[in-house]
This record gives structure tokens, C-alpha cells and sequence, in this order.
């Protein structure tokens, strides 16, 4: 689990016009041990370790445990290095149909954006999708 060690959530801001969306401030630990190995002396923020971001902050906000069914989109636009990107804002446009959340995610901060991702994530790892 990455949340409270490698980064923590800051504020949650849901939107007033569309109860879908949700602008989460997180916060990262710039002094965390995977950036000994990822990169020593230029830390970069890896990819894995951001879907596992956005994982564990829907799974706080909506108080379940869920994975990765599908990634249909997933770019990887700007590299976040912990020293500069400390503070980053994560945009969640969320459907939650039965037991899935279709995400449409986007790491920023300011007008830079990082991350954009695609997908669906539920609480039954085994789940099928079309």
C-alpha cells in the first residue's frame, strides 16, 4: 500500500454540477526508498506505482477494495519527478455501474498534465469485460 507512505491525500474536492466528478490533492514523499532504485539522483515517479495511486484513492474514498479489470487507455504523458511534482492534482470522472467504477483519470498539476488513464476498476478481480 502506497497511501500514507509514498503519498497522502491532501484534499478531496467533489463538483457541485456533476456528482460523477471529483478533484483529489495528493501530496508525495519525495524522500520514499523507490527512488533510490527508480532513478538515483534523477527520482522518477514510476508508472505501476501511479495506477496504484489512483487504485488506492478510490478504494479510500468509496471504502472498497478493488482492482484493475481493464486499462484501455493509458498515457503516460510527462515524467512526475517527487522533487518538482511534489503536490499533484488527480481528476476522477467516475461511472459506477453493479460492482465497476469506468474511470477517467488525469494527473496534473497546474496547466501540466502527467497521467491520463481509461478504465475500470471493481471489487471482483475476476470480473469480465466486453
Amino acid at each position: 500500500m502506497l497511501l500514507g507512505n509514498f503519498f497522502k491525500i491532501i484534499d478531496t474536492d467533489y463538483s457541485k454540477d456533476n456528482s460523477d466528478e471529483f478533484n483529489v490533492s495528493i501530496e508525495l514523499n519525495e524522500e520514499h526508498e523507490i527512488y533510490k532504485g527508480h532513478f538515483p539522483g534523477n527520482p522518477i515517479v514510476p508508472g505501476v506505482c501511479i495506477i496504484q495511486m489512483i487504485k488506492e484513492i478510490m478504494s479510500e474514498l468509496f471504502n472498497k477494495k478493488l482492482f484493475l479489470n481493464q486499462g484501455s487507455n493509458i498515457k503516460f504523458i510527462s515524467m512526475i519527478k517527487p522533487e518538482i511534482n511534489k503536490m499533484l492534482n488527480v481528476n476522477y470522472k467516475v461511472k459506477n455501474d453493479d460492482d465497476a467504477f469506468q474511470l477517467n483519470v488525469v494527473i496534473s498539476f497546474e496547466k501540466k498534465i502527467f497521467f491520463k488513464f481509461k478504465g475500470i476498476f471493481s471489487e471482483n478481480l475476476s470480473m469480465k469485460n466486453e
